[in-house]
């Protein structure tokens, strides 16, 4: 984990929708960790500042395959994380 990261917008970020399969809808919501795509092997991830050592604690215990985090705000990444994993009947701003 590196200590540094700039917050990028995942409107631009490349999306890989069978990324998913990685990790389970539960446990992306509750650790608002969203796995974006795979770069030369490596599992590109997107969290918060605020839950990066949570979200780093569980792809270290879940993941057999290499991974990196890029920082995103908090109620985009909610949003993605509902899209992706096809939640109904979440309004974001009840679930923050």
């Amino acid at each position: 984990m590196t200590e540094s990261h700039a917050i990028v917008n995942l409107a631009r970020q490349r999306l890989d929708h069978g990324c998913s399969r990685h990790l389970s809808a539960q446990d992306a919501w509750n650790h608002l960790v969203l796995p974006l795509r795979l770069e030369d092997g490596c599992l590109i991830c997107a969290t918060t500042h605020g839950a990066l050592g949570d979200a780093d604690a569980l792809l270290r215990g879940k993941l057999k395959t290499p991974f990196r985090f890029v920082l995103a705000e908090l109620r985009p990444l909610e949003e993605f994380i509902a899209d992706i994993y096809d939640f109904e009947g979440i309004d974001v701003d009840e679930a923050a």
